[in-house]
């Protein structure tokens, strides 16, 4: 929709936005704006090919956080707790999840690491589960990691307990 027919005179905010959230059979809809909803809803419920499910103000959906700040209509999402949680499973329970500037040292090279000839099952496993849960963070709420994440899934068939170190 064009940003000058997204300004509603029931709106609160100065621009209408409206987020659908998609996956599979589920869905979220947040909004800043009832008006907007109403006529995507109209629209959708044309052909009668989608059915949208509102379940009040959704605040989670696959994991995500999303906050909306009542002034300004902003949306924010966040996986804190998933990280944390994906923290206590490698690390324990009391793991805690430390923010860095950059999502990996860049004086490492994974190729460098020397890898074995037949890799130990045990960490092949491990390794992959933590490489596929930082890949659907790094989709969902931060991108900024993706490329270090590519970096480590290059080796998911012969990590070795250095590669799950350094991921760690």
């Amino acid at each position: 929709m064009p940003e000058d027919q997204r300004v509603f005179p029931s709106c609160p905010h100065s621009i209408a936005c409206l987020y659908v959230a998609v996956y599979v059979d589920n869905n979220l809809v947040r909004h800043n704006c009832q008006e907007i909803v109403d006529i995507f809803v109209k629209d959708v419920n044309k052909d009668g090919r989608i059915e949208l499910n509102f379940e009040g103000h959704g605040e989670w959906f696959l994991s995500v956080n999303y906050n909306t700040d009542p002034k300004t209509g902003e949306v924010r999402a966040n996986q804190r707790h998933f990280i944390e949680a994906v923290g206590t499973e490698f690390f324990g329970e009391a793991a805690k999840v430390n923010p860095t500037v950059l999502p990996q040292k860049p004086s490492v090279n994974l190729s460098d690491f020397k890898l074995d000839i037949r890799p130990d099952p045990a960490i092949l496993s491990a390794y992959a589960s933590l490489c596929g849960k930082l890949l659907f963070v790094a989709i969902n709420t931060m991108p900024h990691i993706i490329f270090s994440m590519h970096d480590h899934t290059r080796y998911m068939t012969k990590a070795t307990r250095q590669h799950m170190d350094f991921v760690i």
